[in-house]
């Protein structure tokens, strides 16, 4: 996706939208893709119990 198809999604959703906004509108867009893609090679991680590994010495 480039900037002027973000400021025109934007501005069909009724939003104002800065020159200045987009390079920063598209890292976060490209970070939410980046994470989504690791929740569709994992999709039941969430399922799976973590392993917790205790230090005896830690606890006292």
């Amino acid at each position: 996706m480039d900037g002027y198809a973000i400021q025109k999604l934007l501005r069909l959703q009724g939003l104002s939208v800065f020159r200045e906004d987009v390079p920063q509108i598209f890292h976060i867009l490209d970070t939410i893709y980046e994470s989504e893609k690791a929740t569709l090679a994992f999709p039941d991680l969430n399922e799976e119990v973590p392993m917790t590994i205790v230090d005896k010495e830690l606890l006292q």
